[in-house]
């Protein structure tokens, strides 16, 4: 299997070019070595910004299910976060304000989150050898566009950013960014990019990329159906696995169980949803708080398991559903405050993209995202009785970081 969860965030704060052709190269994984699992410690005010990750992880996904159309969804907060985070540096007054509130970090200075992302990514790439967590920034700087020190600085030490100066004009520059975001996304999110606006000034790409096999392998897939959103009907690729111990909890109009990779720092919780009760209905639902709860009362159950494979791919413009979560100056050409990134002005946001792939099979779960935000200027249990859990029907998917509980991708399937 092709194992790539593509978790990768590019946030294209401007775009530039590059100078010459870019060779084509193969990006391979490392080799998965068996680690020891360990918690996560977090002060107070860490625990508190992680919180505030879920409360956005939520609160996007559920403003992207209000207005999608598709019937597939994945979607990367956690890129977005990271890429929004680091523009934060680069804002001040009323816009700096907006993507704090937006991201649940109106207490917290960024000094506070600059440490939390530090921390935070070196735990999740380093929590478990057997699952590949590959997380990285880079700057590209148009040649002529004056940016302030102290913000690609801050982006270096914190967030590990690559900073690189190239031609915008030149049309190769789009192939070297497209082939940086591939090799960090292991070819995943082959083409971030179709072409650059000549307005664009600088671009800042985080990548996410999540490749883990589960902990105990599902039997061989079977030909089976799955009903659709819309009561159609389709013949897919059915895992099996009968009388496991999977954590499960039925409440609340959904049912849902836990299955672990690696050494168990990660995991897949699906969400099923009661017959009757739609995706959309229910997305109502997802809140931090039912999360926190649902994840406390789950409990080890013997469970009979069927689970369809899926391959999804999906692309979608993040600028309403941000502004729909109160982020706004960042988008006027007038009221945009980036003075901490640059004194050009003016200087705004033009468009934020995210480009997220996931493909679950009998081995594990690969899965990247890519956000892009373009920045113009100018302008145990006693024998018990198994329980079915078939997933034959629309449903939802989490991946999550089990220490912090923290949420790397979320999505729904409506249609196989």
């Amino acid at each position: 299997m092709k194992k790539l969860f593509y978790l990768s965030a590019l946030f294209l704060l401007a775009a530039c070019s590059a100078e010459a052709p870019v060779e084509n190269t193969t990006a391979k994984l490392p080799e998965r070595v068996r680690t020891h699992r360990y918690d996560l410690e977090l002060s107070t005010r860490e625990q508190g910004i992680a919180n505030a990750n879920n409360a956005f992880a939520f609160n996007l996904f559920r403003q992207v299910k209000q207005t999608e159309t598709k019937s597939n969804i994945a979607l990367s907060p956690l890129s977005a976060s990271y890429v929004l985070s680091m523009t934060a540096n680069g804002a001040a007054g009323t816009t700096l304000n907006e993507i704090k509130s937006a991201l649940g970090f109106n207490e917290y200075s960024l000094d506070d989150i600059n440490a939390f992302y530090q921390k935070f990514t070196d735990y999740l790439t380093t929590v478990d050898g057997e699952t590949f967590v590959g997380i990285a920034n880079s700057i590209w700087l148009n040649k002529g566009f004056k940016v302030l020190p102290d913000f690609t600085q801050v982006n270096q030490e914190y967030y590990l950013g690559e900073v690189q100066e190239v031609d915008m004009s030149k049309g190769a520059t789009k192939n070297r960014i497209n082939q940086w975001v591939s090799d960090k996304t292991f070819g995943c999110i082959p083409d971030l990019l179709s072409g650059i606006d000549p307005e664009t000034r600088m671009i800042l790409i985080n990548t996410l990329y999540f490749d883990g096999l589960w902990r105990k392998q599902f039997d061989t897939p079977q030909d089976e159906t799955f009903t659709n959103e819309d009561g159609s009907k389709s013949d897919v690729k059915m895992l099996h696995a009968y009388e496991r111990s999977y954590r499960y909890l039925a409440t609340d109009g959904v049912r849902l169980i836990e299955i672990s990779y690696g050494n168990s720092a990660y995991s897949m919780v699906i969400l099923l949803p009661e017959n009757g009760i739609e995706l959309n209905t229910f997305s109502n639902r997802f809140t931090s708080k039912k999360w926190n709860t649902w994840m406390a009362e789950s409990k080890s159950t013997c469970l009979n398991v069927k689970l369809p494979t899926f391959d999804i791919d999906y692309e979608r413009t993040l600028n309403q559903d941000v502004q729909a979560l109160g982020i706004n100056h960042l988008f006027s050409g007038v009221d945009a405050d980036l003075s901490h990134i640059s004194d050009s002005k003016p200087l705004f946001a033009s468009r934020i993209l995210q480009k997220a792939s996931i493909q679950l099979d009998q081995y594990g779960t690969t899965a990247a995202a890519a956000t892009a935000m373009m920045l113009e200027g100018a302008a145990n249990i006693e024998t018990p009785v198994p329980i079915d859990f078939f997933v034959d029907r629309p449903f939802y998917y989490i991946i999550k970081e089990n220490s912090t509980q923290s949420i790397l991708f979320i999505g729904c399937v409506g249609e196989l």
